[in-house]
């Protein structure tokens, strides 16, 4: 392989997509490549400065556009009283600098969607379970995966010889092929949790306020931005999306794990009602105001069922029409 140099990286459409963290497959692809490649970890990093440097650079068309409109100012200004000009004279300089950075535009923007690095990228699977099933997937490592009704699960037919990535927008149970050698990682909105060998629930929707993670065997890794935090089995953690905390649980390991359960611990009303929507694809429509706690746990039971234990134990009735159910108060 040829050296590599900063100028192809910021150049490579996927680079910048890893950086920036907009492609799944870009992500999964170049944390293999780093992951392979060592020697380059400094020339990536000033690498990855630019990027973010770059990525805020006003485009050609915003830059000319700019520079048409402050010149005009300037004849304007010239073809005025000496009065008026001094007042424009700053506006030359500002117009200098659009040349400058128009100048130096050119010479960047159109080389950072030259030909990619990247090779051999990939095939990725889509899954998504309708409301009210369940989907269970054996992946191509022999990793078994349950998931929830109303998630998402993305994976590459083929695993990289170093990594295992998928990413996930939903709930699941994760039953993960022991391979020390190749680490398996969950990316989701706002985490990653890297593992070997583990089987683990994992609750992480895009829209939620928290996440949640029960071990049942082995160890994780659960890292953010900002926290990173290593469980073993017998533990629940919580994250909290609002204030990046995180609470931990202990629970029984041997208990079983059901998977499309609803669980609800204290929860408020717009708590239950996105996991109800969820899981059973309705809408809410409310009355009024609805200042509830509830807490129970279904499994498999029929909506019916959850609106009439709803019903009796908060100050609101529940009823259900079509897709539709009706919150009102006692």
């Amino acid at each position: 392989m040829e050296e590599l140099t900063i100028e192809q990286l910021i150049a490579d459409t996927s680079f910048v997509n890893y950086c920036l963290g907009t492609d799944i497959e870009d992500i999964a692809y170049w944390t293999s490549w780093i992951d392979d490649h060592p020697q380059y970890d400094t020339l990536l990093e000033e690498a990855k400065k630019m990027v973010f440097l770059l990525k805020d650079v006003p485009s050609l068309l915003e830059l000319e556009g700019e520079r048409a409109r402050i010149i005009a100012y300037i004849e304007a200004g010239e073809s005025s009283s000496k009065r008026r000009i001094v007042y424009w004279k700053p506006l030359a300089a500002v117009a200098a600098a659009i040349l400058i950075l128009i100048g130096i535009a050119q010479f960047i923007l159109p080389a950072r969607f030259s030909a990619p690095l990247k090779k051999n990228v990939p095939i990725w699977v889509n899954q998504e379970v309708p409301p009210k099933k369940t989907m269970e997937l054996r992946l191509e490592d022999g990793t078994k995966v349950t998931l929830s009704p109303s998630s998402k699960l993305s994976y590459p037919k083929t695993f990289s010889d170093t990594l295992r990535m998928v990413r996930l927008d939903g709930s699941g149970f994760f039953d993960v092929q022991r391979q020390p050698e190749k680490p398996f990682v969950i990316a989701t909105s706002d985490a990653q949790i890297r593992v070997l060998g583990t089987s683990f629930s994992l609750e992480a929707f895009e829209g939620d306020g928290s996440m949640k993670l029960a071990l049942f065997t082995g160890k994780v890794a659960f890292s953010t931005g900002q926290v990173y935090k290593e469980i073993e089995s017998g533990t629940t953690l919580v994250f909290n999306k609002f204030d990046g905390s995180i609470s931990l649980f202990d629970f029984d390991p041997t208990s079983p794990a059901h998977v499309g359960d609803l669980l609800f611990e204290h929860a408020s009303f717009e708590e239950v009602r996105r996991k109800v929507s969820r899981f059973y694809g309705v809408t809410f429509v409310a009355s009024s105001e609805i200042d509830m706690e509830f807490s129970g746990k279904f499994q498999n039971e029929s909506l019916n069922n959850v609106l009439d234990d709803l019903t009796h134990t908060t100050g609101y009735h529940f009823a259900v029409k079509a897709d539709t159910v009706f919150v009102t108060q006692k």
